[in-house]
């Protein structure tokens, strides 16, 4: 089966707008984490395409298991962004909680939520060098 490329398109109109917060973070390092934010969803958008294309989390074969590569549009927002300092392992811990879209089911004229996806970051304080640490999956 050919990779299913994904897109980030802008929240639609009929969704919550996007929030972000910050715990334990500074005013000097919320401006840090904010300059790299295009790295941060850059490493976002692979670990959502890693995701949606691996046979083993994200199903065709078998009819009652969630979710089916099949219903996605093949886009995807930003609903949440976390940023928080770990004192206790020196890193902050980013969490990007992304909504997969899917078509239009009966009586419905738009596209909708259908695969929620968390993405957890680290990022390291001073170096601001970023790495993957998992993702979770939920039906939205």
């Amino acid at each position: 089966m050919a990779r299913l490329r994904m897109t980030r398109i802008e929240s639609p109109a009929w969704a919550r707008t996007r929030r972000v917060s910050f715990e334990d973070v500074n005013a000097a390092d919320q401006e840090a984490i904010e300059q790299r934010r295009n790295l941060v969803l850059a490493m976002v958008h692979s670990a959502v395409e890693d995701y949606v294309n691996d046979p083993e989390v994200c199903f065709e074969d078998h009819e009652d298991y969630f979710p089916k590569r099949s219903r996605l549009t093949g886009e995807y927002y930003v609903e949440r962004e976390f940023y928080k300092y770990r004192e206790d392992k020196a890193r902050f811990q980013i969490m990007i909680m992304c909504h997969c879209l899917e078509g239009p089911k009966a009586g419905v004229d738009r596209d909708d939520d259908y695969l929620g996806l968390d993405v957890w970051l680290n990022c390291e304080p001073g170096t601001w060098n970023l790495s993957w640490s998992t993702t979770n999956s939920s039906s939205i």
